[in-house]
């Protein structure tokens, strides 16, 4: 190459002295960067496939125990008349007397409440077979809770051992919860 090039124009050796050295740094600098974005992305696909197999479990084992939580029977309670027709049946198996069963509002899905179904019995008897029929209302679905229970101690009701009481379920709706939350039916 002829020097002479050079001396001719200053320009020309300017950029011969810079445009190398600035060609390597970008390239050197993009590549890092490059590098970096890379590894970034392989600790974060790390990071997910050692969570995602903990993930899929915790989403069996709580498929499992929604599941578990159905009737043991096999029978799940999805409609009013289901309810109604299940308090009555229990109450015939112990020593409560049902006067009537009602249904009452459901809770609103709209204001993200946990979808369920509210049934009130009224009836009669002694704490044992009050007792009794919660337990076996309770044993029997699981889905179903006491919401309020009222008993009425009058002297007329007191004295042969016999109360009127009040008791308010409410059945968890388990396959509305979890087509309500995103699941599958």
């Amino acid at each position: 190459m002829d020097v002479g090039i050079f001396k001719a124009s200053g320009a020309r050796l300017k950029a011969w002295l810079i445009v190398p050295p600035l060609l390597i740094v970008s390239v050197g600098l993009g590549s890092h960067a490059w590098q970096q974005r890379a590894r970034w992305r392989l600790q974060e696909a790390k990071a997910l496939s050692e969570i995602l197999p903990s993930f899929i479990m915790a989403q069996k084992e709580v498929a499992e125990l929604f599941d578990s939580f159905k009737a043991s029977g096999g029978s799940e309670l999805g409609s009013g008349s289901q309810l109604i027709s299940f308090l009555q049946d229990v109450a015939q198996k112990t020593d409560f007397v049902v006067d009537n069963v009602n249904m009452v509002n459901r809770k609103n899905q709209a204001q993200m409440d946990v979808p369920v179904l509210n049934a009130v019995v009224r009836g009669a008897g002694d704490f044992t077979a009050i007792e009794v029929y919660i337990n076996k209302v309770k044993t029997e679905q699981r889905l179903l809770s006491v919401a309020s229970i009222q008993i009425d101690s009058s002297e007329e009701h007191a004295a042969d051992g016999q109360y009127e009481v009040e008791i308010v379920f409410e059945l968890l709706l388990l396959d509305e919860m979890k087509t309500f939350s995103g699941g599958s039916k």
